[in-house]
Parts: structure tokens; C-alpha cells; sequence
């Protein structure tokens, strides 16, 4: 998917989605001082690919400002369960300002509703879930 944004134009795509007591492992693996998710949810580990594709202009993407889950029809933020240190489980973590025409591959950790079939990840929507890209985790 390519996304433009003002001057900024990337792509984003989803590469590798881990759902479950595999993403648990992993994110236990980590930090063992990590919070399972809330009562209702499991964790979910989301590895995305994004190129600045902008000639002049940087791109930066977080959990913290511009990236998020949707689940159950809700859009939940970086902040909902976020936990850390996934490097120390061997992955890359997304968190990223790239220079022009520069990429990044990386992970992000959330959580869904156990019961949730088609959740998305968002890229750029505000904080009331308005705007942004939304792409299948499916």
C-alpha cells in the first residue's frame, strides 16, 4: 500500500502476523517482566515493512504517535499494551524516522479480542480513530 501524506509519500505492508500463545512466548521471551494482555485479549506480534519514498521530506512512524490496532470495531492506541524489549527476543522493534527513500522492517506488539477474526492495523489515524490507512492482519 502507498500512502501519501502531504509531501510524504511511503508504503507499508504487513509481512508476518503472530497471534496467541506463540506471540506470548515471544513477548515472555523478551522481558519477563511483561504484563500478559487484559482479560478478553492475546497477544499479537505484527512485523511491517515501510519505505519513505519522499525525495526530501523525513518519515516517522511509533506506537506512540502513529500506530495502532483496530479490534471489535474499536481503535485502540500504542499506549493500550505495549509491551518491551522485543530486541531481546531477537526482533526488531518498529520504531522509526526515516530519511528520504530510506526503510525499516520491524515489529509491533498489541493485543486483540481473543475472538476477533479480521483485526487491522492502523497507520496515521488521530486520536479518535479518524483518518489513517487501515490494513488486514488477516
Amino acid at each position: 500500500m502507498v500512502r501519501t501524506d502531504e509531501d510524504i509519500s511511503f508504503v507499508v505492508k504487513v509481512e508476518e502476523v503472530i497471534r496467541g500463545d506463540e506471540a506470548w512466548s515471544i513477548i515472555y521471551k523478551a522481558n519477563q517482566f511483561n504484563d500478559p494482555p487484559p482479560d478478553g485479549f492475546e497477544p499479537i506480534l505484527v512485523k511491517i515493512y515501510v519505505k519513505n519514498k519522499s525525495s526530501a521530506d523525513f518519515l516517522e512512524l511509533s506506537i506512540y504517535n502513529s500506530l495502532s490496532l483496530a479490534t471489535k470495531g474499536n481503535v485502540l492506541d500504542g499506549w493500550f499494551y505495549s509491551p518491551c524489549c522485543l530486541d531481546s527476543a531477537g526482533l526488531v522493534e518498529f520504531e522509526v524516522k526515516l530519511n528520504p527513500s530510506g526503510e525499516h522492517t520491524g515489529w509491533f506488539a498489541s493485543a486483540v479480542h481473543i475472538d476477533e477474526n479480521s483485526p487491522m492495523l492502523v497507520v496515521g489515524a488521530d486520536s479518535s480513530g479518524k483518518g489513517g490507512v487501515y490494513l488486514s492482519l488477516n
